[in-house]
């Protein structure tokens, strides 16, 4: 933290000596999605709740899971609806990074720009990124297919309890570990980052800007900030400068799609839970 809170206070000076030709960029691979742990501000309530009832939970371990589901969980989701409903916003669309994203930004919103990866491609690097998971399903592609069965079991029994939203949103206060899979669920996100800043968010997909169409994605982007974008040839010589040196990790064996769709045939959740499309609000 001290590390990034330098590296701004290097960019605000830079920003003031030259306001009209400085652009600050950051950039984040947790904010898009609602992880509760990057985003502790909106949750507030919940913490103060559940920090001194964890503490209680902790003095008997044989009783610690079910104290906590129970009674430290239940009562500090309950804090922070309360919290929202006092405040007059949506706990499930509202309450999270970009309402305060926006109220800090009030009428000077930041262009965003989130870079989306195919949801299969990102449990598949997660699979082999993770070696624990050999350990438990196999380190070949039969395991993460039994891996992704997994995943999409403990979602659907997490849903039939509490609703794919919450299961989604709120995955951290429902004793459930699968934010690989929640990572992925992109509609879901979008449309709360849309409420709050509707003009200012491009959506591209990865296999779009690392394919052939690199140059005319990077030169959206640059048009998106206000930026005069760079020509095709110059466009190309600064996606191969930065690319120059990098090393590729050789891909591992993939599960074969066909076995992927017998996950749970025709009763298996869609990629993006479906709740109740509101549209973009300012």
């Amino acid at each position: 933290m001290q590390e990034y809170n330098t590296g701004w206070s290097s960019a605000v000076k830079r920003v003031q000596a030259q306001p009209n030709k400085t652009v600050v960029l950051d950039s984040s691979q947790s904010t898009f999605a609602f992880y509760w742990a990057a985003a502790g501000k909106a949750h507030r309530a919940f913490g103060s709740t559940v920090r001194p009832c964890h503490a209680n939970c902790s003095a008997d371990m044989e009783k610690y899971i079910v104290c906590m589901d129970t009674v430290c969980l239940p009562a500090a989701r309950a804090a922070d609806q309360k919290l929202a409903k006092q405040a007059g916003i949506d706990y499930d669309l509202d309450q999270h990074l970009p309402l305060i994203m926006r109220a800090l930004y009030m009428t000077r919103p930041p262009r965003l720009v989130a870079l989306l990866r195919n949801p299969l491609d990102r449990l598949h690097s997660a699979y082999y990124g993770y070696p624990h998971y050999h350990g438990k399903f196999g380190d070949n592609p039969e395991g993460f297919l039994a891996y992704v069965q997994d995943l999409v079991g403990a979602f659907k029994n997490c849903s039939s309890l509490h609703g794919d939203l919450a299961c989604t949103l709120r995955f951290e206060t429902l004793g459930m570990e699968q934010e690989k899979l929640l990572r992925g669920m992109y509609s879901v996100y979008v449309e709360t980052w849309l409420r709050f800043f509707p003009d200012s968010l491009l959506l591209l997909k990865s296999e779009d800007f690392f394919g052939a169409g690199a140059t005319k994605v990077l030169q959206q982007v640059q048009r998106h900030a206000g930026l005069e974008p760079w020509s095709d040839e110059e466009a190309a010589q600064k996606l191969a400068a930065a690319c120059e040196g990098a090393t590729h990790a050789a891909r591992r064996p993939r599960a074969p799609h066909r076995l992927l769709q017998t996950t749970h045939p025709g009763d298996g959740p869609s990629p993006t839970p479906s709740h109740q499309h509101r549209g973009p609000q300012p």
